[in-house]
C-alpha cells in the first residue's frame, strides 16, 4: 500500500441535523436546517497526494478539541505569553447565521 499525504482541505458546507449519526451520513449536499436544537455538522473535502478526494463530517466540537491541542503545543504561537504575536488563528462561534454560510459553501459560477 503506497503512503498518501493531505494536499489540501477544505470546508464545503454545513449541515444542521438534530441528531447526527456517529458516521455523519449524508442526507444529501447542501444546509439540512431543522427546527429546534440540533448540531452542526461541518462537511470537508480532504484531497490526497494520490489525486483521491473525500469528504470528511465533523462537528464543531472536533475543531474546538483541535484548537485546544494545537494552543497547547504551541503556546507562544497562540499568544498566551504576547497576544500581540498570536499567529494562530481564533475559532468562530458555534452558532453560523445564515449570512455567513457563503464562507463555506463553496461558489457556484
Amino acid at each position: 500500500m503506497q503512503f498518501r499525504t493531505v494536499l489540501d482541505v477544505k470546508v464545503v458546507d454545513v449541515e444542521k441535523r438534530r441528531s447526527p449519526s456517529k458516521h455523519y451520513a449524508s442526507q444529501g449536499y447542501g444546509m439540512a436546517l431543522s427546527k429546534g436544537k440540533g448540531q452542526q455538522v461541518y462537511l470537508i473535502n480532504v484531497t490526497y497526494s494520490d489525486n483521491t478526494s473525500h469528504i470528511i463530517y465533523r462537528r464543531y466540537s472536533k475543531f474546538f478539541d483541535l484548537q485546544m491541542q494545537i494552543l497547547d503545543k504551541f503556546p507562544i504561537e497562540g499568544g498566551q505569553k504576547d497576544p500581540k504575536k498570536r499567529i494562530i488563528p481564533f475559532l468562530p462561534e458555534y452558532n453560523i447565521s445564515e449570512a455567513e454560510l457563503h464562507l463555506f459553501r463553496p461558489s457556484i459560477f
